[in-house]
């Protein structure tokens, strides 16, 4: 441990000039000491100033004199050295590394958890961050809310670990009702009776729709027989339960 610290002297009147004997290079000393710790209870703490901001104001090196850490005071830079580690646990099994260039890895318990790199996809470059275990969950470190890849064609979303709707390559999936529109029993589109009656729904400006209720009402459906609406540009067409239009 170099610290290059050297003191002068300076002669007094009537001394000898000559006073090489006195410049004593201080870094001799404490070199020899293979490892030293500074104490710094009774000064209450340790502070380095540099007299001049440096790109390496500090560094520490390995034995074959790699760099491992450096302080940047020019550029307010705090340097670890590519693929090191950056301990969270005291040196135990959660940390953050940068595994190979611009991949930055995040470890919890040991495994690989999540994933932010710069990545080049159909020929272009962005940024993008991967789930590693397929999970994300939403909510604090007990919710079982989430959204996941199966690892085949599967995006699931989970609410308290139920699946309430998948999406694959050939198909888009839910045992539940889909509502449109409004947050309605009306508007639900469903394999199983739902709300009181319907409300039309579109595709563009044409309608589809069915008679509410028991009974079609009154028009051109007549009285007390049910329909299915279909608005065709300006006609308006109504099957009824007996097939005729």
């Amino acid at each position: 441990m170099a610290l290059g610290i050297t003191k002068t002297y300076t002669p007094s009147s009537g001394q000898a000039t000559d006073a090489s004997a006195y410049n004593t290079d201080l870094a001799a000393l404490f070199n020899a000491f293979s490892g030293l710790e500074a104490q710094t209870s009774s000064l209450g703490g340790l502070t380095i100033t540099p007299t001049a901001d440096s790109t390496t104001t500090f560094k520490i090196t390995n034995a074959a004199g790699t760099e491992l850490l450096s302080a940047n005071t020019t550029n307010s830079q705090l340097k670890l050295k590519a693929t090191s580690r950056l301990y969270f646990d005291g040196g135990g099994d959660t940390y953050i590394t940068e595994s190979s260039s611009n991949v930055l890895d995040f470890y919890t318990g040991g495994t690989l958890s999540l994933r932010m790199a710069l990545r080049t996809i159909e020929g272009a470059t962005s940024y993008y961050q991967h789930i590693i275990n397929n999970r994300l969950y939403l909510g604090d470190t007990t919710s079982t809310t989430r959204i996941q890849y199966n690892g085949t064609t599967d995006f699931d979303f989970y609410i308290s670990d139920v699946s309430y709707f998948t999406i694959t390559t050939t198909y888009s999936y839910t045992p539940n009702v889909v509502r449109i529109g409004t947050n309605a029993a009306n508007n639900g589109i469903d394999d199983a009776t739902g709300g009181t009656g319907s409300t039309p729904l579109y595709i563009g400006n044409q309608i589809i729709g069915t008679s509410t209720g028991t009974t079609g009402g009154t028009g051109s459906a007549g009285s007390g027989k049910q329909y299915v609406q279909l608005k065709i540009g300006a006609t308006t067409y109504k099957v009824l339960v007996d097939g005729t239009v």
